[in-house]
């Protein structure tokens, strides 16, 4: 069976579109009166960075060390970190979809940007409402991913007593309460599967 981490989980890619995102808000901000739906995208996208390093480092830890935590899990439970490893892969290449129009689209309003009307205004545009919503909830399955895989690696730590370790139940408490936040938010969206593996993962770590 492939190591879980021998692959990418597409963060190095979707990094580098962030940037180029952050840096394109960051100049259409860059005015005497910045609009405050443009500063509420700025903080948006950063909030998609810190989540997409947090699985960066975590999967360059995994394996640059080689994963010690994989000998001890069951080849259930590997298949279900690769289940998630791939279901990250996948979120990660759709955030890159959906945040490349965003330059462009920023670059098309800075253009009526000197006529004082409607159009002029980043609040007024048709996108961004959906475009920061779709921000704020691949950031949510980020985390619950990340969870997911910490809770996979951590489930048989335990400590001196031979109970579950403080990681552990840390983020196995982690991941339901995130799992509650974001899944009214995709009941009618297709991530829906990867929140039905999440739950999975928790009741397997909470029952052990």
């Amino acid at each position: 069976m492939d190591e879980p981490f021998a692959s990418s989980l597409g963060t190095a890619s979707l990094l580098k579109y962030l940037d180029g995102a952050h840096r394109a808000v960051e100049r259409f901000n860059n005015v005497s009166n910045p609009e405050s739906e443009a500063t509420d995208l700025l903080e948006q996208i950063t909030d998609l960075i810190v989540a997409t390093v947090s699985l960066d480092d975590l999967a360059k830890r995994e394996r640059r060390y080689s994963s010690p935590h994989l000998p001890h899990l069951s080849p259930a439970d590997l298949l279900h970190l690769q289940s998630v490893c791939s279901r990250t892969a996948t979120m990660t290449q759709e955030c890159v979809e959906f945040i490349e129009p965003l330059r462009s689209r920023l670059e098309d309003v800075r253009g009526i940007m000197g006529s004082a009307t409607a159009e002029s205004h980043l609040k007024n545009q048709a996108w961004y409402q959906e475009t920061y919503e779709g921000l704020r909830l691949r950031t949510e399955v980020l985390r619950v991913l990340f969870s997911a895989l910490n809770v996979l690696l951590h489930k048989n730590d335990t400590d001196e007593a031979g109970q579950l370790s403080k990681e552990a139940l840390s983020s196995a408490s982690a991941l339901q309460y995130q799992i509650g936040v974001v899944s009214p938010k995709l009941h009618a969206a297709d991530h829906e599967s990867t929140i039905v593996v999440c739950s999975e993962l928790t009741f397997d770590v909470v029952i052990h």
